[in-house]
């Protein structure tokens, strides 16, 4: 889709008028929540960050296990090999 260059200024110029002009517009414009609901959303963050480092840490001994039997396996083809 081509756009001309007259088209896209106005895109750009709506695109600008969206925006908030000044920090305290900004503000206005920002939902208020209670502290509890972020706290909870926190909370869950948490609790996510150390399910993943759990799911990581299983993973890295995992990968450690095939290493090493990619390993053992290499020596014995190699035995067979000479």
């Amino acid at each position: 889709m081509k756009v001309s260059i007259q088209r896209l200024r106005e895109i750009v110029q709506e695109e600008q008028d969206k925006l908030a002009k000044t920090p305290k517009e900004a503000a206005k414009a920002v939902p208020e929540v209670d502290a509890d609901e972020m706290g909870t959303a926190l909370e869950q963050h948490l609790d996510f960050m150390k399910v993943l480092k759990i799911k990581e840490v299983r993973a890295i001994r995992r990968a450690n296990r095939l290493r090493e039997q990619r390993r053992k396996i290499s020596k014995r083809i190699n035995e067979l090999k000479k």
